[in-house]
């Protein structure tokens, strides 16, 4: 969360939160990481997912976030450099449900097929 003059980081399902003024703040990069997996019995590897990490870069220490997509981490970094510069204020996005959709549609499908065979393996398992 970014506010005025500092930047807010919080745990999703804990009420702790972690508070760091701008000038400690040194940057805010991304990482990806291709996640690959073997295809059936041929041995080859296929591409799964992307698994981004957003890093924030402090004085004394880098935090890591996994929770930021590729997307939101655009308006993240655009909304930073603005609030940190003092420019002004920054509008809060309206459409968070259609982006994070399309930002891990490929996590959401593999996640999915994996509910759809778990399901049918069992399914098949009980009947017989």
């Amino acid at each position: 969360k970014l506010s005025k003059d500092k930047l807010i980081v919080s745990h999703i399902l804990f009420p702790i939160k972690h508070i760091y003024i701008y000038s400690d703040v040194n940057g805010i990069t991304q990482e990806t990481k291709i996640i690959k997996a073997l295809n059936g019995v041929s041995f080859k590897t296929r591409y799964i997912f992307t698994d981004y990490t957003t890093i924030i870069h402090l004085t004394d220490k880098k935090i890591k976030l996994d929770s930021v997509g590729s997307l939101d981490f655009e308006s993240l970094i655009k909304c930073f450099r603005k609030l940190k510069a003092g420019e002004g204020n920054c509008n809060p996005q309206k459409s968070r449900l259609i982006n994070y959709l399309l930002d891990n549609f490929d996590g959401l499908l593999f996640a999915a097929i994996c509910v759809f065979l778990t399901i049918g393996l069992a399914n098949n398992l009980f009947k017989h």
